[in-house]
């Protein structure tokens, strides 16, 4: 990994070709003597030593290299740039403990400055990423907030059954909820010539409601995913989940993907998906057709972003269709999602907005005999603040979140409109 020097006198200058330049005599037949025979009969000049390494490094001579900034720390043994220069040498080399120690020793010293600090610490970062391949993170999060009709009543006094208008008994009624995530990734470097990645992670979420009506939800998950990175990015994966309604389970999902993102230029990207799922159902008190329902779903998504100075802007479209054991649950769908995420200040703010249309294939003659449509728009922002906070040892970010959610149909049974603010904790280690 070539470090660019301090004080060098053009950008792109690097270890392997920024020297401290000095006359090199000629011999009696005119040409220079070699730098090494120079070196030999002045080995306390610096410059010459310098030179001496630009040389070694430009022929790959790793080992003369390294004895060559051996002998400069010999002659100074405060030379900062020696030791970075040597760093990086040990660890082209692989020399990885060696390489540490040099690092260590140099940003231990108070009068690094901070540039050459700032160098010490991009190899020190290489070198801790290749003596443990493995990182691994873990988040947690915790939200408390209030949900406007939660108990999702139609918008409509009447609604249908059997094609016929029944009065509307669904309470229009607002509920706290406590929320929770905690998940744990693994992320592992694989040694191969082009950089790839191997990454899985498991979560657990739960959202508890005040309502005794309401039904509170467990959700385990897992996923596994390699990642290949070069001109194009690559990766394909797979995942799982399991949820359990009120401790008892509800569903089964699982299922795996590909993507491919393009990079442009000016710092656009395009992204490309494919997924397929599968969802199974268990038998569930009230549910009378939950009992060997399934789902079988597929998803195409393509996506555009662009990084600008001070805000990412992401604009994706998808499309799926899922088919069901029952016909009445087949459907189709399309979907819109604007993303924007910047700073203000000193708050980080993401904002989304969406919108999904969805078609089923057949009527639910229970209710009428139409087939349903609908279109919903979902609307989110969320407010962090980044700098976060700390109580003793435990640092956390506080948010604000604020959402809404707007659904049309030509049923009334499906109009209904909702909302929800909350504040939350997060924090990862």
């Amino acid at each position: 990994m070539p470090v660019p020097l301090p004080g060098a006198p053009a950008p792109g200058v690097t270890v392997e070709t920024a020297v401290l330049q000095t006359p090199v005599p000629a011999t009696p037949d005119g040409k220079p003597p070699a730098l090494i025979d120079l070196v030999f009969e002045n080995p306390a000049d610096l410059e010459l030593n310098f030179a001496l390494f630009q040389e070694q490094m430009a022929t790959n001579d790793l080992d003369g290299a390294s004895a060559t900034l051996e002998r400069v720390l010999l002659i100074d043994p405060r030379s900062k740039l020696a030791k970075v220069l040597l760093a990086d040498v040990k660890l082209r080399k692989g020399d990885l403990i060696q390489a540490r120690s040099i690092l260590r020793t140099l940003l231990a010293e108070e009068d690094t400055q901070p540039d050459m600090a700032a160098r010490a610490e991009a190899i020190a970062v290489e070198v801790e990423s290749r003596l443990d391949p493995l990182s691994t993170q873990t988040r947690l999060a915790l939200e408390w907030g209030n949900t406007q009709n939660a108990f999702g009543r139609a918008d409509a006094d009447e609604i249908l059954f059997l094609n016929l208008p029944i009065t509307n008994n669904t309470p229009d009624k607002s509920d706290t909820y406590v929320s929770y995530e905690v998940g744990f990734d693994a992320v592992r470097e694989l040694d191969r010539q082009t950089p790839t990645l191997l990454e899985a992670g498991i979560a657990v979420t739960g959202r508890d409601t005040a309502h005794r009506d309401l039904s509170d939800v467990r959700s385990m998950s897992a996923r596994l995913s390699v990642t290949q990175r070069a001109a194009l990015t690559l990766s394909a994966g797979g995942f799982a989940s399991l949820t359990r309604v009120n401790h008892k389970s509800f569903n089964q999902n699982a299922g795996v993907y590909a993507a491919l993102v393009t990079p442009f230029a000016d710092n656009w990207e395009a992204s490309q998906s494919l997924s397929f799922s599968r969802s199974t159902y268990a038998a569930y008190p009230g549910i009378a057709n939950n009992t060997g329902r399934s789902e079988r779903t597929a998803v195409a998504k393509f996506g555009l972003s662009r990084q600008f100075s001070k805000a990412l802007v992401n604009l994706a479209v998808s499309a799926g269709k899922s088919k069901a054991r029952n016909r009445i649950n087949d459907l189709k769908f399309t979907k819109t999602e604007l993303t924007m995420a910047g700073m203000i200040g000193d708050f980080s703010v993401t904002g989304t907005l969406s919108r999904q249309w969805t078609t089923n294939d057949v009527a639910d003659v229970f209710v009428s005999p139409l087939r349903p449509k609908r279109r919903q728009d979902n609307r989110m922002v969320k407010l962090r603040y980044p700098r976060g906070s700390s109580v003793g040892n435990f640092y956390f970010i506080p948010y604000l979140r604020m959402s809404s959610s707007s659904t049309k149909s030509n049923i009334p049974n499906s109009r209904r409109e909702g909302s929800e603010a909350a504040i939350g904790l997060e924090t990862v280690f």
